[in-house]
């Protein structure tokens, strides 16, 4: 492992491997690692670009109560906002500094994307 510093943010989930599969499938990142005890997937790693989450299970009283505040360009926010259409995610409308396009993950954890053009 390198000197350097890393970060993962920590989402608390009910199903890690539910939630891999749509941070994968819905949302573009990548499953880096997974964790099972018995059969079930209790964690895992996911990342896109250098964003980079841990699900975790181990935490139910924390589940579903996790907000990310994204931030791109218009080109990068605009593509984002048309791939997550196509594949049918559900995006709401929210503010906070600057307008947002939210996703929620199964459990109800927030993805804020701000939108570039709101000057705020």
């Amino acid at each position: 492992m390198s000197d350097s510093w890393s970060s993962s943010t920590v989402v608390f989930v009910s199903d890690a491997g539910a939630a891999a599969d749509f941070y994968a499938d819905k949302l573009g990142f990548t499953v880096n690692w997974r964790s099972d005890d018995d059969g079930r997937t209790v964690a895992a790693g996911v990342s896109r670009d250098d964003c980079s989450l841990l699900l975790n299970t181990q935490r139910p009283d924390r589940v579903g109560k996790g907000a990310i505040y994204l931030g791109f360009g218009e080109v990068t926010h605009d593509a984002l906002r048309a791939d997550f259409l196509a594949k049918g995610v559900v995006l709401k409308d929210g503010w906070w500094g600057k307008r947002l396009m939210i996703v929620e993950d199964p459990d109800g954890n927030q993805l804020w994307f701000a939108d570039p053009r709101d000057p705020a």
